[in-house]
């Protein structure tokens, strides 16, 4: 039972740099102080780095106060300065101290994946999921791939469902111009599934009542047929009236626009990007619009009534059918959804598969899954155990996550009163997630709901991490935005102002905190020329280059210093690192590398859709013009298992190749497919291409082991891999700006903010409207298929809409500046281009220069402004340093806790250093055959090994006799399995012993040997035998061996190091474990003394 915890609910802000996991981790503790256990407290946050040191800062600062009067006095100081409270005696901090030890295998600091992981696992049968739970090696585009195949290749469906699935695949496409309808739901589906699983609701997908509930559109009351005739003829006669050319000539091209829509009979000939099309159509579409005139070429033109009369119908006509078209998508899109999400949940209860997202959907209200006995089940057990819940970077929860702890965290903001609280922490101009479904919206409706049980802390903005100097220029850029200037842009005036009045209700001023209020530092604009096409000179890239290379020579102790550049994608990313290598200066990409990076690879999978396609044309002209292009023509590969197929004379001339192929692929995978290309090309002098066919050869192997390793799943499989990056051991990292976030550099260059305006990018595919609403995850009131953006701007509904996107995008750049700007201790660089001529939109470099030097020319050949010192480096302060701070009344200042001196640690012999080896990898006699895992005949050997080791790894225990059965399993394989059972002295081997044996089956461990080495692997088969009680007597460590000539010899290390090994893990002496090797082509068993 815990003791009472005075420590109320809280909500706390806190800027970039102001100690966020110091504030939670001074929760924590503070808990721990008024007496609650430690396995009663929940701290969740997003990555498991964060987790760790959340963990980590919470044990530092216990063992501190643990190890001294002194360190006891200092950390109740630090919660008395956080208004929380303390230890009553050093002997009780101690004790949370030895307590959080104790239960650290309990302790539930973590993510909110994990966490949600585990309550899944928890309730799994009851959400309908039949085997084990595991995270798909898939994420993203690649699971939903996979699922759409199998909702495709599902047969045989009834009929009434066939034709259902087929309308809702043309319905979701409808008036879509495309070559692959594929393609088109594949997108789709990877956009919208997750807005389906927010709201699987059928009334809010293209209902005309919610979005025009004024009844301004019906689509089932279209307007009489137009007379195209007539009209065609108005607006000739109108041509005819405008005495300029350039005005006629612009009218003609919008009657030819009409007549394309007559011709085609429907709205999707008519093109919004012409001027005139898309004034008129805003003006006649909808009712109350001035129609006697438009402005074109800066001057007004009149309208004859015969032209307004005829406009009226045709427009009518094309808003009637452009709308009812979205309709009919939206709904399609709906039904296409849902069948999807049926064998999404298919495949998830079948394989237990899952990505991090589908784990939080399926623990979600929403989803329907648990029925509501078994949500209260899931809550009381939950609100039972956890009394206290802290989160972290809570502006980057998403509505589902909060839907999943909603009730937890209601039931204990109706009862403040009671033992339990609620404290999450983060900063909601730090939001740069929102395109993984962060919401940052919820840290203040939170607030506003459940006020007053839950008390927002003043705000933290004393910055522990940057100079006054750069927390200066960001207070400039970010403190005034309301008074930037703006380009002559329609909507910009208004979104602005929107986006100011957001972002001041989240902004403070920054400041240093005391012992950075003399820190030095420096920050740089550099405004330079806007190039034009083929002209040559600096542009922010090549500066940021030689800026480094600047400093770099002239700081002494660079090398010491940590630098970043950031960007806004890995593009410029990489091409940063590229200016950076021409100047001879390393730096580590930290982005990473899609596999496909080469020009190998992709030829590689234009061929693996060719064998499964022979008919494919663009896959075969890939091919053909790729360094694979001999594989059309050239012999057929050797070293296959089966006999040859009979010549076929219906091929086309590379037919009999591609079959030869194809059964390569069937017999050896595509890891054997791989490693014949890599056998018969020659690649010494393309090392890119030949780093990458290895991964792949590597790759192509585990994924032949899967259970449907079709070629689509393949080629999806493949078009996923990225590649870590690479540490090329320099102080120089190159990042783009998310993944900069949480991270400090001594220097900052910031010289890729992008071009493109800041809206760009912010009409999305379907528009979502929100119901009115004060809850935390406000309903869906409806949704979509957005048509053009003149459509959109004429419905006053869509309209609105989209504004708020427009909004929402603003604001997500804006952030994502702070976030750069933010990352930077001493040294900032900004570098930005100066604007077009014809100044039109508002980018981030606009922002920048606006903000901190408004009438700057370009400059380049140095910084058009700075602040601080351009020496910064040549001292730490600026001023001296602020002093120490003053003890309490009463109380001694504390004496500062300084690390032991080498002399008084007790002597302790080192430690080798841990050699780590796989047991079943490493070769048991050296090195392996050179090349060996790039021939055709070494892939079939290990694909054969594998399937032939899953049958036997199959097998539990089996009567006397019996021989199991797998008809789904290769005809050779079973056949093999059968003859080696039919030996009764090896039939033996999977029978029980007796009943107190435990059979283990891929046994997975990880010990430490008797000679230091730190050995991972799998055993095959272990049987062992355990007393009564339950205590391990002795084990028979089993090996499958599909060698074509035995040789034990080669495998004895390998079985002595399972013997340590599972001596270590059971406790048991070497002499009571026994080794068999098990041969199973030649039908032997051989044991290992």
């Amino acid at each position: 039972m815990t003791a009472p915890a005075p420590i109320a609910s809280a909500a706390l802000a806190a800027s970039a740099g102001t100690g966020k996991t110091f504030a939670l981790s001074s929760r924590y503790i503070a808990l721990l102080a008024a007496g609650a256990e430690p396995a009663c407290l929940v701290a969740l946050t997003f990555t498991r780095k964060a987790a760790g040191e959340i963990l980590a800062r919470i044990l530092t600062r216990l063992a501190n106060a643990a190890r001294s009067p002194d360190g006891f006095d200092e950390l109740n100081r630090q919660l008395a300065d956080a208004a929380l409270p303390g230890f009553a005696a050093l002997a009780d901090a101690r004790g949370a101290l030895r307590a959080l030890v104790r239960h650290l295998p309990r302790l539930r600091i973590g993510t909110l994946d994990s966490f949600f992981f585990l309550i899944l696992r928890q309730f799994r049968l009851e959400l309908g999921i039949g085997t084990e739970p595991a995270i798909a090696e898939e994420t993203g585009e690649a699971m939903d791939d996979l699922v759409l195949q199998r909702l495709l290749e599902t047969t045989p469906l009834p009929e009434a469902e066939q034709e259902e699935l087929l309308e809702a695949f043309r319905n979701a496409t409808f008036g879509e111009d495309r070559k692959s309808i594929y393609a088109s739901v594949q997108r789709l589906v990877q956009r919208q599934f997750e807005l389906f699983q927010r709201e699987p609701a059928t009334e809010s997908w293209g209902l005309p009542a919610r979005i025009w509930p004024d009844g301004g559109f019906d689509p089932m009351a279209a307007p009489p047929a137009p007379d195209w005739p007539a009209i065609r003829a108005a607006l000739e006669t109108q041509a005819d009236a405008f005495p300029q050319k350039n005005v006629r000539s612009g009218w003609l091209k919008f009657a030819d626009l009409i007549r394309a829509v007559a011709e085609g009979g429907d709205s999707s000939a008519f093109d919004f990007s012409q001027a005139i099309a898309k004034q008129l159509y805003a003006a006649f579409a909808v009712p109350g619009r001035r129609r006697d005139a438009f402005h074109y070429y800066r001057r007004d033109h009149a309208l004859a009534p015969e032209t307004r009369t005829a406009l009226e119908a045709a427009f009518a006509y094309i808003r009637h059918d452009l709308l009812a078209r979205r309709i009919v998508r939206t709904r399609g899109l709906y039904r296409l959804l849902s069948a999807y999400a049926r064998q999404h949940r298919a495949h998830i209860a079948a394989s237990g598969r899952m990505s991090f997202n589908d784990i939080a959907q399926l623990l979600a209200p929403s989803s329907g899954l648990a029925p509501a006995s078994l949500r209260l089940q899931l809550d009381a057990r939950l609100d039972a155990r956890f009394r206290h819940w802290l989160l972290d970077e809570f502006q980057d929860t998403s509505l589902v996550q909060w839907a999943v702890i909603e009730n937890l965290v209601d039931e204990i903001l109706q009862n403040p009163d009671a033992d339990r609280s609620l404290f999450y922490v983060g900063d909601t101009k730090q939001a740069i997630y929102e395109w993984r479904s962060g919401d940052p919206r919820l840290f203040r409706r939170i607030l506003d709901k459940y006020a007053p049980a839950i008390a927002e802390a003043p705000p933290l903005v004393q910055s522990y991490r940057s100079s006054p100097v750069v927390l200066e220029a960001v207070n400039t850029v970010f403190g005034s935005l309301r008074d930037l200037p703006l380009p002559a842009d329609e909507h910009l005036p208004a979104d602005w102002t929107a986006v100011a009045n957001q972002w001041e209700a989240a902004w403070k001023p920054h400041e240093a905190a005391p012992k950075n209020a003399a820190l030095s530092g420096h920050v740089a604009l550099h405004l330079l020329p806007r190039l034009k096409k083929d002209e040559e000179g600096p542009t922010p890239v090549t500066r940021a280059a030689e800026i480094v290379r600047d400093l770099r020579t002239t700081i002494p102790d660079f090398d010491r210093l940590s630098v970043a550049l950031l960007a806004r994608g890995n593009d410029d990313g990489l091409a940063l690192v590229d200016a950076l290598a021409a100047l001879g200066i390393p730096a580590a990409w930290a982005g990473s590398t899609p596999l496909l990076d080469n020009v190998l690879l992709p030829a590689f999978l234009s061929l693996v859709k060719l064998l499964d396609h022979p008919g494919d044309s663009l896959a075969r002209r890939h091919v053909a013009m790729s360094p694979l292009a001999p594989f059309l023509s050239a012999p057929p590969p050797a070293g296959s298992l089966s006999a040859p197929e009979p010549t076929r004379t219906d091929l086309p001339p590379s037919g009999p190749r591609l079959v030869s192929l194809a059964r390569l692929v069937r017999e050896q995978g595509y890891a054997g497919l791989a490693a014949h290309v890599a056998a018969t090309l020659d690649l010494s002098r393309a090392p890119l291409e030949q780093r990458r066919l290895r991964t792949l050869i590597a790759l192509a192997a585990d994924f032949d082991r899967r259970p449907d390793p079709t070629a689509v799943n393949f080629i999806a499989f493949v078009q996923n891999q990225t590649l870590p990056a690479a540490d090329a051991g320099s102080n120089i990292q190159v990042l783009t700006m998310h993944k900069a976030k949480g991270l400090e550099f001594d220097i900052v260059l910031l010289p890729a903010l992008g071009d493109k305006g800041l809206s760009a990018r912010a009409k999305r595919d379907v528009l979502v409207h929100e119901a009115p609403s004060d809850a935390p995850v406000p309903p869906v009131d409806w949704i979509l298929s957005a048509p053009e953006t003149g459509a959109i701007e004429a419905e006053p509904p869509l309209a609105g809409q989209l504004a708020a996107d427009r909004q929402s995008k603003i604001l997500e750049e804006l952030r994502l500046l702070y976030v750069a700007m933010t990352r930077a201790k001493r040294s900032l660089h900004l570098l930005v281009g100066a604007p077009p001529t014809s100044w039109a939109t508002l980018r981030l470099d606009d922002v920048v220069r606006l903000g901190l030097a408004r009438d700057a020319e370009p400059d380049p050949a140095g910084p058009v402004w700075q602040a601080g010192s351009p020496d910064w480096w040549t001292s730490e302060f600026s001023t001296p340093p602020p002093g120490p701070r003053p003890a309490a009344p009463g109380r001694p200042l504390p004496a500062p806790l300084l690390p032991p001196s080498l002399a008084s640690l007790p002597f302790v012999p080192a430690a080798p250093p841990l050699r780590s080896r796989i047991a079943s990898r490493d070769p048991a006699g050296g090195d392996a055959p050179a090349g060996r895992h790039f021939r055709p005949e070494g892939a079939a050997a290990r694909e054969f090994g594998t399937r032939v080791h899953e049958l036997f790894e199959a097998i539990e225990w089996l009567a006397p006799g019996e021989i199991p059965d797998f008809p789904d399993a290769p005809p050779g394989h079973v056949r093999l399995l059968a003859a080696f059972l039919e030996d009764p002295a090896l039939h033996r081997f999977f029978q029980r012993p007796s009943m107190r044996t435990e059979l283990l089956r891929e046994q997975a461990f990880e010990a430490i040997l008797s000679d230091g080495r730190w050995l991972s692997g799998k055993i095959d088969r272990l049987h062992l035998e355990r007393d009564d009680d339950g205590t391990p007597l002795c084990a028979h460590v089993f090996d499958f061996k599909t060698d074509q000539t035995p040789d034990p010899e080669r495998h004895r290390h390998q079985m002595l190091d399972y013997r340590q090994a599972v001596a270590r893990l059971f406790s048991l002496p070497p002499g009571r474990i026994a080794c068999t090797l098990l041969f199973l082509r030649t039908r032997q068993a051989v044991d290992i003394p």
